[in-house]
């Protein structure tokens, strides 16, 4: 895992609010995002739109789903 992957909440609170990410212009906030999730998830996939979703797979059949 990387440097960012040890942050710890405080510290990752304060870098997500330093990071520039006015409207329409939210690329850096998006790639912080998929990049810190990234060794946590077993896919994580950015829309045309910018958003990101990581998915967790469980490996168990049925299993409920969550959405953070």
């Amino acid at each position: 895992m990387g440097e960012k992957a040890g942050m710890d909440l405080k510290t990752l609170t304060r870098t997500l609010c330093a990071l520039p990410g006015p409207s329409g212009f939210e690329s850096p906030v998006r790639d912080f995002i998929a990049d810190y999730i990234r060794p946590f998830a077993d896919e994580v996939r950015t829309d045309v739109l910018g958003s990101v979703t990581a998915v967790k797979k469980c490996g168990v059949d049925g299993a409920e789903t969550l959405l953070l």
